[in-house]
């Protein structure tokens, strides 16, 4: 079941985090474009999501998986794109994150 799930949810998240990139473009700049860019990438990220809830009718699991995949994603983007700094606390949490994944795939 993971190996159909997984790829979905990890290209959702891909697309999730081109959202972000021009969320912050649009806060940095202040163009709509960004902004309605933004909207249109969530959307596709949501399709996503959806299927995997779908497919594995589990909100605990994939609403986890996707919770935490979020964040590390958010946060990978904030310290390598943006240069924004990661706390210790952040760390950890996406330490404790990735554990998170590796325990509700198996």
């Amino acid at each position: 079941m993971y190996r159909q799930i997984i790829p979905v949810l990890m290209f959702s998240l891909a697309i999730y985090a081109v959202g972000d990139i021009l969320s912050k473009y649009w806060a940095n700049t202040g163009s709509w474009k960004f902004a309605l860019l933004s909207f249109l990438a969530y959307g596709v990220t949501v399709c996503g999501y959806l299927w995997a809830m779908n497919r594995m009718n589990s909100l605990a699991i994939i609403g986890s998986l996707w919770n935490v995949g979020y964040a590390i994603v958010t946060i990978l983007l904030a310290f390598c794109m943006f240069h924004e700094r990661v706390s210790i606390s952040q760390g950890i949490g996406l330490g404790l994150g990735v554990v998170c994944i590796f325990l509700l795939t198996r």
